[in-house]
Order: structure tokens, then sequence, then C-alpha cells
């Protein structure tokens, strides 16, 4: 059990962005459209360099307070920092930050919101073995962070799954599915104004249908909601007060997205 308030974010900026490669190229095997395309197993990667950057031309000046990195490849000797600008100039960028490294997922909170069109993304990863970065998904988003602090619950399991596929020409295959964390957010002795956000951020993901961006303690992980969201409104009825003000005990369950997907195939 602890105590912390969800940061959370919808919305992916990459996916109306334009992307270009700087030190590097992209690998057609992995193509950058994986990289936004809401399957963190489904990698984008980058060939020829061990380091290299990503800039993103946003379009017009967005408001962005965060970044992750979800299932990337990186080594710990790896350092990574991304940076926002006014132009597509990058000798002295109005804001930059480095990114702690994390194994498998990264990502940063920014201290104050930051308003740019252009954002580079640089990594340098010079220890690894080979020139074959990948990264799953990676999200620039202005992150949202509920007024309440609630109780959570995780609860860490691995249940595997295959999901069977036939072929026009009738052979089957098959992928492994591996879930690995779930969580049960509570919130108690929350009134109708502390629900607010709470039912927009249900409202946006249209329920369990969209998958969005959690951050915990610091922590990044893509997730959807596993159930729909439950509470209770106290009944008033004449010549009765209810006591307290509106009072919302809310259970919202959300489970971690599919880590694991072995899309070669398996002939069954």
């Amino acid at each position: 059990m602890a105590y912390e308030k969800l940061k959370y974010g919808v919305v992916n900026l990459l996916d109306l962005a334009s992307l270009t490669f700087e030190g590097w190229t992209e690998d057609p095997d992995y193509p950058k459209e994986n990289l936004f395309n809401k399957r963190m197993s489904k990698r984008g990667g980058f060939a020829g360099s061990r380091s290299g950057s990503i800039v993103i031309d946003l379009g017009s000046t967005q408001t962005v307070n965060g970044i992750a990195l979800m299932n990337h490849n990186l080594t710990s000797g790896a350092t990574i920092s991304i940076a926002g600008n006014s132009s597509n100039s990058w000798g002295s960028p109005a804001f930059s930050v480095t990114i702690p490294y994390r194994e498998f997922d990264a990502a940063i909170v920014f201290d104050i919101d930051q308003d740019y069109r252009y954002w580079r993304l640089s990594v340098n990863d010079s220890g690894r073995a080979d020139a074959d970065v990948k990264i799953g998904e990676l999200i620039l988003s202005n992150l949202t962070t509920l007024s309440r602090n609630h109780d959570w619950n995780l609860k860490e399991q691995h249940s595997y799954g295959n999901i069977k596929h036939e072929t026009e020409g009738g052979n089957t295959w098959a992928y492994t599915l591996n879930n690995r964390k779930s969580w049960v957010m509570t919130w108690t002795n929350i009134t109708g104004a502390d629900l607010s956000p709470i039912t927009t951020l249900i409202r946006s993901v249209h329920g369990r249908a969209y998958p969005f961006l959690m951050i915990l303690e610091d922590a990044p992980y893509f997730v959807r909601a596993q159930d729909d969201v439950l509470f209770e409104r106290p009944v008033e009825i004449a010549d009765f007060e209810a006591l307290g003000p509106d009072i919302f005990p809310i259970d919202y369950a959300i489970h971690e997205l599919i880590f694991t997907e072995e899309t070669r195939g398996i002939n069954t």
C-alpha cells in the first residue's frame, strides 16, 4: 500500500508529429511508425550507430511536461536527454534535461511545463555490443496529475495466453501474451469536485479501450483500464441529511499492457 498522486497522459503528441533521425538511420525491420503504434512490444529501431537523435516537429507550439521511453533495450551505461526549442536548432536549446536511466522503461516529468514546437531526444549507448537501439513506445505528453492522493495495491503476476491466427493458405500461427502487473486504485472520502478529473481520465480512454501512460513514484507504465470505475453516491431523502458532503468511494482497476509478444509466430 502506498500514497501517490497518479500522473497520466492520454494523448501522445507523436501521433501527429513528423520525425527525422540524426546520427543513425531507420531500421527497415523496425520502422519509426512503431515508436507510436500503441503496442510497446512492437519496437521502432535504429541502425548504423549506437548513438543518435530523434528530432520531433509537433507542427505548432505544444505544452509538454513529460516523456517516456517504454520497452527500450538500452544498457545501463546509456545517457538519454530531451531538449525543446522554438526552432529546429540545437546548438543552445532553450530547454534541456537528462532522463534518468531505468531498465526497460525510462521517463521524466518536468518540474515546469515547457511550450515548444521542436523536440530532440538524444541517446548515447556507446558501450552496447551491437548498433541495434530499439524503443517500444516513445511518448511525449502533457501529463495530468490528479488532485487527490489515493491508496493503491500492486499485484504482480505472470499470466500467459496464446492468440492464434490463420493465414490465407490455411497455416495457423500464434503469439504469446504476458501480462505482468495490475493495480487497484481506491479513493475514499472523495467529493464530487474531486471526482471530476478521475471521470475525465476514464472518459478520455473510453473506459478500457485506449492505452495510456501512467506514472507512479517516478516509474512509467503503459496501461489499460481493466474494469469500469465503480462508485456509489450517498442517498439523501427528505428529513435526512447524509453524513458529510458528496462522498464517493471509488475502485478503479488498471493493468499493464502486454510486455512480450512473440510475433515471429509458432506453427501449430
